[in-house]
């Protein structure tokens, strides 16, 4: 957060590039601008993201609350990560050490300052790993709480391939990993889950816009 509120908030939309494309095309698909015969060739959800507070806030508070926002989701990144690590290797010290080094990267300070999409498509990829590997694979958890928690993931992993089409095929990792640990029972419901939200936005495209897209 103070890395990002170090810079000119006002600089999102007026430097050209993906920031300002998000910024401006959010604006207008959350205001009601038809996009009939106008194919949007990015994935929604950013969109979204950028676009509602456009509508309540300045645009300086617009910025303002978008970087507050990303900074909270890369720190739940890092908490995420902790309890993968810790679960993965049975030792919180490995956890400590990917979580630290995790939130001291470069990478993770400079994202929370961008107007892009990937503080948010991590923060949901590591949000369903997270689902997957200490709800899931967790075999102290009861049935139900296991099964939860893989439908979920697969719902969030919709939202993530909704934010960036780059892990449109992730799903089928944790499928093939199912299907190695002989647990093949709940595969169809996690794809459902997947699917449902994933296959929303070309539902909506079709049936309002006349054009599909997928993700």
């Amino acid at each position: 957060i103070i890395y990002s509120f170090q810079q000119s908030p006002l600089l999102a939309y007026e430097g050209g590039g993906d920031s300002s494309f998000y910024l401006q095309v959010g604006r207008d698909l959350t205001g009601g601008l038809d996009y009939c015969g106008i194919p949007i060739p990015v994935s929604p959800l950013y969109l979204l993201i950028a676009g509602i507070p456009q509508h309540f806030l300045s645009p300086e508070h617009t910025i303002y609350f978008l970087w507050t926002l990303q900074s909270f989701l890369l720190a739940l990144t890092c908490l995420l990560t902790f309890r993968i690590g810790t679960q993965l290797a049975g030792d919180e010290r490995v956890g400590l050490v990917v979580a630290l080094a995790l939130a001291t990267s470069v990478a993770m300070v400079i994202e929370a300052g961008i107007i892009q999409t990937e503080a948010v498509y991590i923060a949901f990829l590591v949000l369903a790993i997270w689902l997957y590997i200490d709800g899931f694979m967790d075999e102290a958890n009861s049935e139900l709480r296991q099964n939860l928690c893989l439908y979920l993931a697969g719902m969030v992993l919709g939202l993530a391939a909704l934010t960036r089409p780059v892990l449109m095929l992730f799903p089928a990792g944790i499928v093939i990993h199912m299907l190695m640990m002989r647990r093949w029972k709940p595969i169809l419901p996690f794809i459902v889950a997947y699917t449902f939200i994933f296959f929303s936005w070309t539902a909506f495209t079709s049936l309002y816009y006349d054009w599909t897209v997928i993700g």
